[in-house]
């Protein structure tokens, strides 16, 4: 359970990169960029937007793909909803996370559960930009491909290293944004999220936020 809501946490960040060269940016750009995507994520009301997610596991030679929506407040309110080809979804809420699948809703109060509590902060941080590039949480490094700004993180506690050995995230340059992520696990098994239909400061309906 704990993987796969991290997985929607990281999901909030989340247009594939094409095989360009790749240029790796020294410190004082790098902190240009920091700087950019923090101001512009400050500066964000509300971003609702379409996603796929492709799951490859390596065992098996197909892919996983799932399709849905998200819609997040910065710092308070966050749905992240599975449509095809399942329903499934999860919102954090007034300190709740809810949670809906095909066995029915559950509600963990974010409050007492420590860990859970670490999830929400996460999601909410992350949004404005204040975790992707905290170095006890990851090792990170930024490249400059065309208009996408490519950020390597390496986990640093246990906890996450379990479950990624790798997250790219891949930024646009323009919107100041994340268009897509990409996961490797250390077992090999690897996981895309690409976002569309991005829509920044738009009014979403409070009801979006309960089930």
């Amino acid at each position: 359970m704990m993987k796969t809501i991290l997985i929607y946490v990281f999901a909030l960040f989340c247009l594939s990169l094409s095989a360009q060269e790749r240029s790796l940016v020294g410190q004082e750009r790098t902190q240009e960029i920091i700087g950019e995507i923090s101001r512009a994520n400050a500066q964000m009301k509300s971003l609702t937007c379409d996603f796929e997610q492709q799951k490859s596991l390596k065992i098996l030679n197909d892919k996983m793909v799932s399709k849905g929506k998200m819609y997040c407040i910065p710092t308070s309110k966050f749905r992240w909803e599975y449509l095809s080809p399942y329903s499934n979804i999860v919102i954090i809420a007034d300190d709740k996370m809810l949670l809906q699948d095909a066995s029915g809703n559950k509600e963990i109060d974010i409050e007492k559960n420590r860990r859970f509590r670490q999830v929400s902060d996460l999601v909410m941080d992350s949004i404005v930009g204040t975790k992707l590039f905290d170095e006890k949480l990851f090792k990170y490094e930024i490249q400059e491909q065309g208009d996408i700004w490519r950020v390597e993180l390496v986990p640093q506690r246990r906890e996450m290293k379990t479950m990624w050995s790798k997250l790219v995230l891949s930024f646009d340059a323009k919107l100041k944004c994340l268009r897509s992520i990409e996961m490797f696990e250390p077992t090999g098994d690897y996981t895309l999220i690409s976002f569309s239909n991005i829509e920044l400061n738009e009014t979403i309906n409070e009801s979006i936020f309960e089930l």
